[in-house]
């Protein structure tokens, strides 16, 4: 009985810590609302973030959201250092959907809303220079200046504006995460 309750009282701990770290972590994710930039990005945070992983000694089995949502920070940071050296990304496609375009990002991602259904379109997100498009069963593409809000929760991207709402699960925090500070350049 002793053992049963010290056991349990050491998973709570443990899922207590990395409670906390995921909050962190998802925070750190988030853009600062009065600068603008990244608040993983400033002040070492992404190193002091990393350091907490290895103090946790997080693993695959019980530490693989965090350990995925470390490494999408980790992907954001090295995206902000290309684009600050080179530029915007430039992704080489020769999709129809978008000819004649700049292509900045493409991923899977799932779409979310009015005619996609409760369990959502599967498919394929663009951005380009000049509009968001998702391509599933069907096209779905809205310019720039139709969103007014980027928000990103966890794998999820939601771009509104007053007549537009796109609702795209990406595969990946990376994913997310770099799509998001992207539709926010672009935007």
């Amino acid at each position: 009985m002793r053992w049963r309750l010290f056991s349990n009282s050491a998973t709570r701990a443990r899922e207590s810590e990395l409670s906390e770290y995921r909050a962190r972590v998802e925070s750190a994710a988030q853009p600062d609302t009065k600068t603008g930039s990244w608040l993983g990005l400033q002040n070492g945070l992404l190193g002091r973030l990393t350091a907490r992983a290895e103090e946790l000694a997080l693993t695959e089995d019980d530490g693989a959201v965090e350990l995925e949502m470390l490494d999408g920070l980790q992907q954001l940071s090295a995206l902000v250092q290309s684009v600050e050296h080179d530029g915007l990304p430039i992704v080489e496609t020769q999709h129809r959907v978008i000819a004649g375009e700049t292509c900045r990002f493409s991923a899977p991602a799932t779409r979310f809303g009015e005619s996609a259904g409760a369990e959502g379109t599967s498919g394929r997100l663009f951005l380009t220079d000049r509009r968001v498009v998702f391509l599933g069963p069907s096209v779905v593409s809205a310019a720039w200046p139709s969103f007014g809000v980027v928000g990103r929760s966890g794998r999820d991207l939601v771009l509104s504006g007053a007549s537009r709402r796109f609702h795209l699960r990406l595969n990946t925090f990376a994913d997310a995460m770099r799509a998001a500070w992207l539709c926010e350049r672009l935007r």
